[in-house]
């Protein structure tokens, strides 16, 4: 005999565009520099990373170049990486 329990199906995710930002959201970015000199780093956002956006590593400003998803955002926790280059 088997045991059954019901689950709830998920909502697909949109795969086209950017998913609004929610405030209950944890976008986790790996910032990676490309540069031989300077370390990346991880950390929390309140929104998703965007292309052209300039963000303040170490002290340092850098544009970023490149966004991945590493981690689609379906519940409440997205994981982005996100390739930068000095501005």
């Amino acid at each position: 005999m088997g045991f059954r329990t019901k689950t709830k199906r998920r909502k697909k995710h949109r795969s086209r565009g950017e998913p609004s930002p929610s405030p209950d959201m944890e976008y986790q970015v790996s910032y990676l520099v490309r540069s031989k000199d300077e370390k990346g780093m991880i950390a929390m956002r309140d929104r998703p990373p965007k292309v052209g956006e300039v963000v303040t590593i170490r002290g340092k400003k850098y544009r970023i170049v490149e966004v991945e998803t590493l981690i689609l955002p379906l519940s409440r926790f997205a994981y982005y990486h996100a390739l930068c280059e000095p501005v």
